[in-house]
Parts: structure tokens; C-alpha cells; sequence
């Protein structure tokens, strides 16, 4: 039995021999027939920045607990035992890629026969080369797995036509793949386990409500609301709280012994701001709703507890009558950027007017709000605006070095009065 290793990865960019890396892996073995004989599918943390997450959908925060492609490589291997070639839709994009991180990890991949269905089925993308030959396409494009699925199917379907495929696939012998240690070897993650990791309640959370457990609802003082609610304020500013930000506002509570309904209260309160915030210019947009649900998910409250305040903002805003004296919203906004020095970092989720914020753009309008905008990370830097709090970006990784502040891009919009898509 011939078998086919049909392959596939989402990577950061187009070049494998410079900087770009793979990002998400996935391989179908079918055999002669075109009949799947075993899967692979994982997400890999390419130690960073993604690159294009309006293309392949996966972000920084999708690979925090990813495996490296080297803790990959022996189950790769093994999901690639006994095939006698390569199959992909331009394959020799993705063998590019293997070889390259296969070279980083100091192995040599070997020379395998390739079938490419994009060259067999007379060009074109994936999902028209299937519509052309009646194949089914499931599940999203520039997905891995959903990929190389409909790669495999394709395949098959050109199998079964004659004079498509190189008469001598039956006498090809398996490729001697390298041997690798399991040592490395890391636990696979698909997207949808990503996502699970992703949407898990935040580690602090619990360990914040178990210690103000042991004080009562009317012991924490108003001084202290306001000092937790202040810490709370700052560390969302990247819509990420981290381990030393948790142990922060776990203290911040001790000290002033706020009890559980308090703190849910402060969180409750802190979410409200930022709903009455989005409403203040007309109903909340796409990226307004998703950065409020992220918030709310720091704090521990869900989409449904946003919905519930943004209906009843909504409706106190339709019985509220606007002064006529009161600015326009973004008019002459005074923010604390102003006159501070930033830095844009990764591929921007927003958009202006239906515009995806361009990098040019977003220098463009920061400088307009009195912003200074600079290219590079410096000791000197104010801010560091990202898109995805958990960037492996250069840019991130040396603000992070530097003890310098992290906005999230819609904060930042936020505040200079421009509203985002």
C-alpha cells in the first residue's frame, strides 16, 4: 500500500529562509485509494510576532501554551512513517516551510516525491480547484487541517482520473524520515483547544475571590475601592492581566480587606465605564463589542453581563436629553497621550470607516491627536500599542524588557476619540 502525506501549514509570512515561521501544522495520510489512514493537526508558538491574523485567524493568545515546532517534531515524524510522498496544494510552499524549521532544529528533511494538487488540477486556489472537480470544501479556508482535508479530498478526486498522476506512485518506496527523540516532545494543540485555554477564567480570579472570602462585605473602606478600581484601571490598559498584575490586585484587596460582593461590584462598576464609553458616539461597533467582552472576561463576568449593561445604558441614554452645549464626541479630546511618545507594534484588528488600520494610518491619525509616534522600542518610550497583548513580537518582547506599558489598541483609539470598526 502506497501512502501520501498530504500537508499543510499557516504561517507568519511568505519566506521560510528568512524570518517567517510556521504557526499551525497539519497532515492527512491517505493511501493509494485516496482514503485517510491517520491525522495531525497542532498549533505551534512561533516565538513571534504571527504576522497576518486577518488571514489564518490565529493570534498571539492562541499560542501562549502552544507547542515549539521542535516539541513537535517526533509526532510529526511519526504521523509521516511509511509515506512515500508529499501531497499539498503548492506543495513546494509547504515543504519549504517544514525544511526550514527542520534546519533550524538541526535535522535535514529528506528529498520526497510531491504531488501538487494546485499543478494536477491546471492552477488556481484550493477552494476553486475543488469546485471544479465536485469536491467538497468543509470547514474554513486557511485553517490547517480544514486545509489539508480538502487538499486530501482533491487529491482523490484526481486519483481516480486517468492520466493525472505519475504512472509510477505504486512503486514508490516509503521515504526514510529521520529519527526523533520523544524527549521534546510537547502535547499537541488544535485550535479549538487554543480557544478553550483562551476562554478559561483567568488564573487570579480565584485566588482573588478564595483570600477575600475571609473578610466581610462592610469591612473594605471607600479609600480602598478606589485604589483597587485604580490598580484594576491600569492593569486592562493591555486587556491582559498578567501573574505579577494578579498578585497585585489580590494585594491591593488584602490590604484593604474588600470582601467578594465588593470587588464583584468594583468589577461590575469598571465594566460599565467602558460600556457607557462605547455607547457615548451611537450603538457599540463590532471591535467596541469585542473589546468589551474581553474586559469582561478578565473580570469575571460574560458576554451575557455586557449585553445586560449596554441595555440598560442604552435605555438611560434615550431618556437622557444631550446639552446642547456639550462637545461633540472626539471633539478637542484631551487625553493622556498627548504629547507622550508611542509605538505601534503587529498588524492592527480595527478599522477606521471600514478601512483595517494600515500602520501609515495609524501614524497618521496618532499624530493628528498630538501623539509622537516613533518606529522603534527605546528605554524612552511611553507606550507600546498592540493589537494582542501576548505579542512575541521584537517590539513587545523589548518593551516588556524595559518595563514599558502596553495599550491595546482600542484603549488607545478609545481615548484619542477616534472610533473603531
Amino acid at each position: 500500500m502506497t501512502l501520501v502525506a498530504v500537508v499543510d501549514v499557516e504561517t507568519t509570512g511568505l519566506n521560510p529562509f528568512r524570518h517567517d515561521r510556521v504557526i499551525e501544522l497539519a497532515v492527512v495520510v491517505v493511501d493509494e485509494r485516496g482514503e485517510g489512514v491517520r491525522e495531525l493537526s497542532t498549533l505551534i508558538n512561533p516565538e513571534r510576532d504571527v504576522g497576518p491574523v486577518s488571514i489564518h485567524g490565529v493570534s498571539a493568545s492562541d499560542l501562549t501554551r502552544a507547542p515549539r515546532f521542535v516539541e513537535v517534531m517526533a509526532p510529526l515524524i511519526e504521523c509521516l512513517e511509511g509515506s512515500a510522498a508529499l501531497a499539498g496544494h503548492n506543495v513546494s510552499f509547504d515543504r519549504a516551510f517544514l525544511s526550514a524549521e527542520f534546519s533550524r532544529a538541526g535535522v535535514t528533511l529528506p528529498e520526497a516525491p510531491e504531488l501538487c494538487t494546485m499543478r494536477l488540477a491546471g492552477g488556481g486556489r484550493l477552494i476553486d480547484c475543488c469546485q471544479r472537480y465536485g469536491v467538497p470544501y468543509q470547514g474554513s479556508q486557511h485553517v490547517a487541517l480544514d486545509d489539508a482535508r480538502a487538499t486530501a479530498r482533491l487529491l482523490s478526486a484526481l486519483m481516480h482520473r486517468p492520466n493525472t498522476l505519475p504512472a509510477e506512485l505504486e512503486g514508490w518506496r516509503p521515504v526514510p524520515w529521520p529519527s526523533i527523540s520523544r524527549a521534546v516532545a510537547g502535547r499537541l494543540m488544535n485550535r479549538q483547544q487554543a480557544e478553550s485555554v483562551r476562554l478559561a477564567p483567568p488564573g487570579y480570579l480565584q485566588r482573588l475571590m478564595d483570600r477575600a472570602a475571609a473578610f466581610p462585605d462592610d469591612l473594605g473602606s471607600a479609600a480602598g475601592v478606589l485604589e483597587y478600581d485604580d490598580l484594576l484601571s491600569r492593569a486592562i490598559m493591555d486587556r491582559h492581566i498578567d501573574e505579577g498584575e494578579g498578585e497585585a490586585l489580590i494585594g491591593m484587596a488584602h490590604r484593604w480587606n474588600l470582601g467578594r460582593s465588593q470587588i464583584a461590584e468594583i468589577h461590575r462598576h469598571r465594566l460599565r465605564r467602558l460600556v457607557r464609553a462605547a455607547l457615548q458616539d451611537g450603538p457599540v461597533t463590532a471591535s467596541g463589542r469585542r473589546d468589551l467582552s474581553r474586559v469582561a472576561h478578565l473580570v469575571g463576568l460574560d458576554d451575557a453581563s455586557v449585553a445586560a449593561i449596554e441595555a440598560e445604558e442604552s435605555l438611560r441614554n434615550a431618556s437622557t436629553i444631550p446639552s446642547r452645549s456639550e462637545p461633540a464626541a472626539g471633539a478637542g479630546v484631551q487625553h493622556e497621550y498627548v504629547g507622550r511618545t508611542v509605538c505601534f507594534t503587529g498588524e492592527s484588528a480595527c478599522s477606521i470607516g471600514g478601512e483595517l488600520i494600515s500602520r501609515e494610518l495609524a501614524k497618521r491619525r496618532a499624530s493628528e491627536a498630538g501623539v509622537t509616534v516613533i518606529d522603534n522600542v527605546t528605554k524612552k518610550l511611553n507606550y507600546l500599542v498592540v493589537s494582542d497583548p501576548l505579542s512575541q513580537s521584537g517590539k513587545a518582547k523589548k518593551a516588556r524588557a524595559y518595563g514599558i506599558p502596553l495599550v491595546h489598541e482600542s484603549v488607545f483609539w478609545t481615548a484619542l476619540g477616534v472610533r473603531v470598526d
